[in-house]
């Protein structure tokens, strides 16, 4: 078992580590990696840790996973103009150095009110499902993010653990949705009662909204967000791109 004593966070720790193993070749181009239970005994951390782990080499383009199969060494990298996807929100925060992650609800079925409805061009009132994520930095509430989509694919993002994965990392490389563009639209609100309980504030306090629609190759909207953020915790940060 390898396990070293650090100020590093311990997700760091087994990502540079599988990194080092790429870099120097004795995982090549194609290998596949351990599992996850296997990276666990190996370097005595939690699932959640080899998972956060895991995001980070993918977010870097080291490692591509396979459903059903596991994770794999990609074999080619991107091509160096090739758009990536926006940036996520555990992806820039472990990034910046910083444990990231989510306390996910259960799928709820509810009925579209008209910013949902005319965002996924439901009828209002229509059936859509919605999962709620509230976002943690180092165990303190940063974010609030409700998604909206079909309880299909709801249903298959959830498998994937959101509290540790990238709604879009799942959607376009865990799930293989082709996700051509997002409308982005951000506001500055006041929290209210409501909103500040969710984010552990006071009300009236500063917060950013954000509402992003994601498209596929034929304009279909796939899904809709709706992301709260503390203002004295938050900085958004975004890459142009799919």
């Amino acid at each position: 078992m390898t396990k070293v004593e650090s100020a590093i966070p311990l997700f760091a720790q087994v990502r540079d580590a599988l990194k080092a193993g790429i870099d120097e070749g004795s995982l090549a181009p194609g290998d596949k990696l351990p599992s996850e239970e296997a990276l666990e005994k190996r370097f005595g951390v939690s699932r959640v840790t080899i998972r956060q782990a895991l995001s980070e080499l993918q977010a870097m383009d080291m490692i591509e996973k396979v459903n059903g199969k596991g994770s794999f060494v990609r074999r080619t990298s991107r091509h160096p103009s090739e758009m990536g996807p926006l940036t996520g929100f555990y992806e820039t925060m472990r990034r910046r150095g910083h444990v990231a992650t989510g306390i996910v609800s259960d799928i709820k079925r509810i009925k579209a009110d008209p910013t949902v409805a005319t965002a996924l061009r439901l009828p209002v009132a229509g059936p859509v499902s919605r999962v709620s994520i509230t976002r943690l930095v180092d165990g303190e509430v940063h974010a609030f993010q409700l998604c909206y989509g079909s309880q299909g694919l709801l249903q298959a993002m959830y498998r994937e653990d959101l509290s540790v994965n990238d709604l879009l990392t799942v959607l376009r490389q865990r799930l293989g949705y082709r996700v051509v563009r997002s409308h982005i639209d951000f506001e500055a609100v006041n929290a209210s009662e409501a909103m500040a309980k969710q984010l552990q504030t006071r009300v009236d306090a500063a917060l950013l909204r954000i509402h992003i629609t994601s498209y596929d190759g034929q304009d279909t909207p796939i899904m809709y967000n709706e992301f709260l953020a503390r203002g004295d915790r938050f900085r958004y940060q975004l890459n142009a791109g799919p």
